[in-house]
């Protein structure tokens, strides 16, 4: 009897961790298989981004590509949670929604992405797809900063600068810049020579120039 509740609990503990082992990202059918019938976030992203490219066996299909990501995000997989809102967002592969974005970034923000949370407080910021909350999203954005997201200092010295924290202010808008630009976002580096005298922040010379789209 001893033996055979040993075996079984070998037998469960095999299946766990199978369950939890992502497939090679260039697997097509390996990450189809684990994504479909494990449910495993990180093979539903994998597998999302070879429909999105059309690559390593996958027919381009945006469709199947949100769908793969959003079974991702259902999973446990904050980035899956965050890319699958960019694409509510922009209508890629689905019917464009903001509020359906608004709720993937949520999830994201709520494991600790930090692209969904920056999203999530520009919502924020507007009411868009959420209640307005111009302390919480400033709250994300100054967090985000912190941890040196380049991009969230950007966005948060824009909302000072436009006073769309509630009130216009010049000084935290310029530190903010000053740290998106140091933080190698170039367009922070752009916004604070356009927007303050004086010598640029050190980083703007080595900061990558903006993407064009």
């Amino acid at each position: 009897m001893k033996k055979i509740l040993i075996a079984i609990c070998a037998l469960l503990v095999s299946t766990a961790v199978l369950a939890a082992k992502p497939c090679q990202e260039n697997d097509f059918k390996g990450c189809t298989k684990a994504c479909q019938k494990r449910k495993n976030g990180p093979s539903c992203l994998h597998l999302a981004e070879m429909y999105l490219a059309g690559s390593n066996g996958a027919p381009q299909d945006d469709v199947k590509a949100y769908l793969a990501m959003k079974r991702g995000c259902s999973a446990g997989h904050a980035v899956a949670c965050g890319k699958a809102g960019a694409m509510a967002a922009k209508g890629t592969g689905t019917e464009a929604s903001i509020k359906t974005a608004a709720a993937l970034y949520t999830k994201g923000c709520k494991k600790k992405d930090d692209d969904s949370c920056l999203e999530l407080a520009l919502l924020e910021l507007k009411g868009d797809g959420v209640p307005t909350n111009i302390a919480r999203a400033t709250r994300r954005l100054d967090q985000l900063c912190n941890k040196k997201v380049g991009r969230a200092c950007t966005a948060l010295g824009l909302a000072y600068l436009k006073g769309e924290t509630g009130s216009v202010d010049l000084k935290k808008a310029e530190e903010a810049f000053i740290s998106g630009c140091k933080y190698l976002d170039a367009t922070a580096c752009d916004l604070h020579r356009e927007n303050f005298s004086g010598p640029q922040p050190a980083a703007a010379a080595s900061a990558p120039a903006p993407a064009t789209p």
